[in-house]
């Protein structure tokens, strides 16, 4: 048995990817994971628009109350293999306790048997608060006298969660809030770090209240923390520099163990760890354990700078599974090469079966038994009440996935990973293509079989070829062309402008959606209508000859491209498209990756931090002369 955790950053965008792009259905693109227990996060799906119901699957959702198109979870489990016993929405308990107008449940109330936990001393919500309680909520569990600065329900509001119990074990499908501090450090605000640390609260309390009950417990999904250091791109240098402060500071760092300074400042990353190696410690991370020394074992990239080009990446997606549960599970592992979204798909296998005292015990009959013995064993067609096909408001709605898929027909199935297939010891890489195509990711396309090859990364020794991910753009007079990002044709005297769909934090630009048409006017000369309009009187007198033209292409050649001053190689163009001040300007910026010390300016890098190999701080202007270009992203901010 397989199950896996995606972040999809978006349900209905999925279908613009390879190999996704060439199925017909959603069934189709469930049936190429191979897959028993699928778990999606930021499925981003309206909750008046319900997502395919696959005949061939169980499905089950959490959307947001408010917010549409945003967050959202979901779970798919294959009817012929594994039906889970029990469903719920939410940590705190309350949104199956009592209807709730506009809740996530729409007033689905579970009975007491149809939770996964019987007791209410088990849910946070419907547990009474502790002698100590404020009028800022606060609550009592696993964690005693939990203060809690977001009220309960606020935090099961989002569609962030969702509780299976399969008998052996209770799966939480998770998608945690994101504060910033890894992914996005410049869109910190306290009042999501609260939300955060308040949802993880919440969470380890429903999550240590379940292994009371003598449940076993798999955390998979978006965790939006990473683990260790080897699970963040730029850990070594964060360590670095926190150890320059403290020095600065006169403070000794003689006996500081690495890892606490690494999360000195991260409640949310130093909570997962104390969860997997803590005092209390309660999980261990699956995939870790089958590849302990694998460094770059990345599932998250900012794709706004094609950080996954040069795997300039973060670990945020996890499968934690509580130890009893290790006898069962075969092999774990991440398929990075498997596109979708701007994170990647994380797998564990199960054994089918295994000896016991001597005795063949089945992984289906466990999966099938209820744990407590309190009812009878569910069959394949009488899944719990959450499952989707039960939702009336959803009635009708199944075809409003399937219009997204214009395959002409099921690509070849997905090769499982045994654990034979361990990824020897990382080389050091010393090109794009190195970082990109490294042996853990040779390992990881033993599994996948993909049809159209991706483009290969330039060289870096190479520059007329780093200007990857560019496109050819036509300057026809009074025409629009829409910038095509794989295309890599070039027209003699047109200028290569690269697609962004970006907004640069250095710059106070904004990029727009990559779907949009990009405005090619300026390419023109601002003297071009009235040259163009002599040209055609004097055509009628006298023909243009041969050089004549080629003088004409000259005069209205557009400029070559600047060189980057670190480098000497030759700059991409990139064009503002979303609204802004600077909407519609163009300017060049060094044409290198970014990778673990590419520098970001002067004001967000430390000269001694720089790594010269990957992009440097060039930036200028289209129409600025050289001399006087800004130097640096963050100086012409």
């Amino acid at each position: 048995m397989r199950l896996l955790t995606w972040n999809i950053s978006g349900i209905r965008t999925m279908p613009k990817y390879y190999p996704w792009d060439a199925l017909n259905s959603f069934e189709e693109m469930l049936n190429y994971m191979e897959a028993d227990i699928i778990n999606f996060q930021e499925v981003k799906q309206p909750r008046d628009v319900l997502p395919a119901l696959p005949p061939s699957y169980h499905s089950f959702f959490s959307f947001p109350v408010q917010r549409t198109g945003y967050s959202g979870v979901a779970t798919y489990t294959r009817k012929e293999t594994v039906v889970p016993l029990k469903a719920e929405e939410g940590i705190t308990g309350l949104l199956h306790a009592s209807p709730v107008e506009g809740g996530n449940t729409d007033g689905l109330i579970l009975s007491p048997e149809e939770r996964v936990s019987s007791s209410d001393s088990s849910y946070p919500g419907l547990t009474e608060l502790g002698d100590d309680s404020n009028d800022e909520g606060s609550t009592s569990g696993s964690i005693p006298s939990m203060h809690l600065s977001t009220d309960l329900t606020t935090l099961d509001s989002e569609g962030r969660t969702l509780v299976l119990d399969f008998g052996l074990f209770v799966l939480i499908n998770v998608c945690c809030p994101n504060d910033g501090l890894v992914y996005k450090p410049r869109t910190n605000n306290n009042h999501r770090i609260q939300f955060k640390a308040d949802f993880l609260n919440v969470l380890e309390t429903r999550i240590r209240n379940l292994l009371r009950e003598g449940r076993e417990v798999i955390l998979v999904g978006d965790l939006n923390a990473c683990a260790s250091i080897d699970d963040y791109c730029e850990g070594d240098l964060l360590i670095k520099r926190i150890i320059r402060e403290r020095e600065s500071k006169m403070l000794d760092t003689n006996d500081v163990d690495p890892e606490e300074i690494f999360w000195e400042e991260k409640r949310s990353c130093r909570w997962l760890r104390d969860l997997i190696l803590g005092d209390q410690k309660c999980f261990v991370d699956v995939t870790r354990l089958y590849h302990p020394e694998r460094k770059g074992m990345y599932t998250c990239w900012n794709t706004e700078i094609s950080a996954r080009e040069s795997n300039y990446g973060y670990r945020v997606d996890y499968i934690l599974a509580t130890p009893g549960l290790l006898p069962w599970i075969k092999f774990s592992d991440i398929q990075p090469q498997l596109e979708g979204s701007d994170h990647c798909l994380v797998f564990v296998d199960f054994y089918e079966e295994r000896e016991v005292d001597g005795k063949t015990i089945k992984l289906r009959d466990l999966l099938m038994a209820p744990c407590n013995g309190d009812s009878a064993a569910l069959t394949m067609e009488d899944p719990p009440r959450l499952a989707g096909h039960f939702r009336d408001k959803y009635s009708g709605k199944r075809r409003s996935l399937d219009s997204f898929f214009k395959g002409t027909g099921t690509k070849k199935s997905l090769k499982r990973q045994t654990s034979s297939m361990l990824p020897a010891e990382l080389p050091v890489a010393t090109s794009v293509v190195d970082l990109r195509i490294s042996s853990q990711q040779k390992t990881y396309n033993e599994s996948v079989t993909l049809k159209r090859p991706r483009s290969p990364s330039p060289d870096l020794n190479t520059p007329s070829k780093a200007s990857y991910s560019s496109s050819a753009v036509t300057g026809t007079q009074n025409k629009k062309a829409k910038i095509s990002k794989r295309s890599e044709g070039k027209q003699k005297g047109k200028a290569k402008v690269e697609e962004v769909d970006l907004t640069m934090d250095d710059v106070d630009v904004d990029i727009a959606d990559p779907s949009e048409e990009a405005d090619q006017d300026y390419l023109k000369s601002p003297s071009q209508g009235s040259i163009s309009a002599s040209s055609s009187s004097s055509k009628a007198e006298k023909p243009r000859t041969s050089s004549a033209g080629a003088a004409w292409e000259t005069l209205l050649a557009k400029p070559p491209a600047p060189r980057c001053t670190v480098h000497n190689e030759e700059a991409k163009e990139f064009r503002v498209k979303k609204s802004g001040p600077n909407k519609g300007r163009v300017f060049w910026r060094c044409s290198r990756p970014v990778g673990p010390g590419y520098d970001k300016g002067w004001a967000d890098r430390p000269r001694e931090e720089v790594d010269p190999q990957w992009r440097c701080n060039f930036f200028m202007w289209a129409g600025e002369d050289e001399s006087s270009e800004s130097g640096s992203e963050s100086d012409s901010s």
